[in-house]
């Protein structure tokens, strides 16, 4: 990876991770005034509001954050493509992976908030950090089906080892699937989340 490869992965990762982050807290309905919370919208707003002009959310989801994450996953794969091979990748292609890429970002957001709550549970229990209060908040919609499955138990909660076994699980399904299709790993390297 070159230089200009890397920068260009960083940043547009980056940008993708406050949008895909913006989305997910407005689906979640976490706090909006949580600080983390803010800092999603201030960067994500001047691309979003010109969007939501044209593309209007639908069912209490922001599509024009959907169009965005894959718009980003877009130009990611076909400027890296663009400089590595000097040619431009298959755009049908990048869509399809962009999805299973998008997806397993989300279960790596999900990985790291629950090993950073499962610490903190231990380390400061009762700690009212907005980022903590955040992280708890995007995780409690996944954390659900496992808690109704298993209850806590004499004050111990341990619904989020289920939870990070099911992710683990997807995890590699995904991978198993993404592979089947692109061996060589062509596509996978021009998108985020792989």
């Amino acid at each position: 990876m070159t230089a200009l490869t890397y920068l260009i992965h960083v940043f547009l990762s980056l940008f993708f991770f406050f949008v895909l982050s913006r989305f997910l807290l407005q689906l979640m309905r976490a706090d909006f005034y949580n600080p983390f919370s803010q800092a999603c919208v201030k960067i994500t707003n001047p691309f979003l509001k010109p969007l939501r002009m044209v593309i209007p959310g639908m069912w209490g989801i922001d599509l024009a954050s959907v169009f965005l994450l894959f718009l980003i996953q877009l130009i990611h794969a076909e400027v890296l493509a663009l400089v590595t091979t000097g040619t431009l990748a298959n755009i049908a292609t990048v869509l399809v992976f962009s999805i299973f890429g998008t997806i397993m970002y989300i279960t790596w957001m999900i990985w790291v908030c629950a090993i950073i709550v499962i610490i903190a549970s231990f380390v400061a229990p009762h700690s009212a950090h907005p980022i903590l209060m955040l992280m708890r908040q995007f995780l409690q919609p996944f954390l659900n089906p496992f808690q109704r499955l298993l209850p806590p138990m004499g004050g111990l909660d341990f619904s989020i080892m289920l939870l990070l076994i099911f992710n683990r699980a997807l995890q590699m399904l995904i991978s198993e699937l993404v592979v089947g299709f692109d061996p060589y790993g062509a596509v996978m390297g021009l998108i985020i989340g792989f």
